[in-house]
């Protein structure tokens, strides 16, 4: 079994940054639950780095077709390119891919539209909750967080490798306006709302809400609370418009 050189260590490494990510096109994405959904995905890593003194247990769990890519870390090396302070024992390198063509009407199947959502930890759970309902992709407005952050890759548990995403201008959005509906304060409560005839669901972020370039853009729903919390977390929000969205197609 190979080991890493100190150069291809120093490559990944740069991978915890953004601009590492940039530069190289790679990312990396670790722990067992992840590398495994990227290998039930049909995507094939670079390569898969595994701490030394864990090597055998972990590459009997790799398919075969997957066991030429393991390579062998000393463990501190592996802490150090890791963005977790207690990894596990696995990590992937991956190529970034480009992303999809923005859908073009007519729009059959909804799409999440996101509105600078900047915490990765809440992008990557949206992946998660669009993948579990089946949501055909996210299209990525200006200030959301980057994709291929460690922590987005982490809370998507491995989705972000079956979700397809696209990116937008505010510009191309707005000439979509018929098929958009969006979260806000106010509008009909979403348990009265019909979400089918709006492929596109937009949700802003929690801070900040939808940006003014979108504010009159689409029809506006809201979600029905009874306590006392200012706001949810956006990435609820998503998860309980996509469970609506779901029993409304059952009707």
């Amino acid at each position: 079994m190979e080991s890493l050189s100190k150069a291809k260590l120093k490559l990944l490494r740069s991978l915890l940054l953004r601009k590492g990510r940039e530069e190289y096109q790679k990312f990396s994405a670790e722990g067992f639950k992840v590398v495994r959904e990227s290998l039930n995905s049909g995507l094939s890593p670079e390569l898969i780095a595994i701490p030394e003194g864990d090597e055998t247990h972990i590459i009997q769990s790799i398919p075969d077709t997957h066991r030429g890519l393991c390579r062998i870390v000393p463990r501190t090396d592996f802490n150090r390119i890791c963005a977790t302070k207690n990894p596990e024992g696995i990590l992937a390198v991956f190529p970034i891919w480009e992303p999809v063509v923005l859908p073009s009407p007519p729009i059959r199947r909804p799409w999440v539209l996101l509105d600078g959502i900047n915490d990765p930890g809440n992008l990557g759970t949206i992946f998660r909750i669009a993948d579990w309902f089946g949501i055909a992709g996210i299209i990525l407005l200006p200030g959301c967080a980057e994709i291929f952050n460690p922590k987005t890759v982490r809370a998507s548990m491995g989705s972000i490798f079956r979700v397809p995403f696209a990116r937008a201008g505010y510009d191309e959005i707005l000439n979509l306006g018929e098929y958009i509906c969006r979260g806000g304060l106010k509008g009909a409560k979403l348990e009265d709302f019909d979400l089918n005839p709006y492929p596109l669901i937009l949700f802003g972020s929690e801070s900040h809400g939808i940006s003014p370039a979108l504010k009159n853009t689409g029809k506006e729903f809201s979600i029905s609370g009874h306590g006392k919390a200012e706001s949810l977390n956006v990435a609820i929000a998503v998860g309980i418009t996509c469970w609506e969205l779901n029993r409304q197609s059952k009707k």
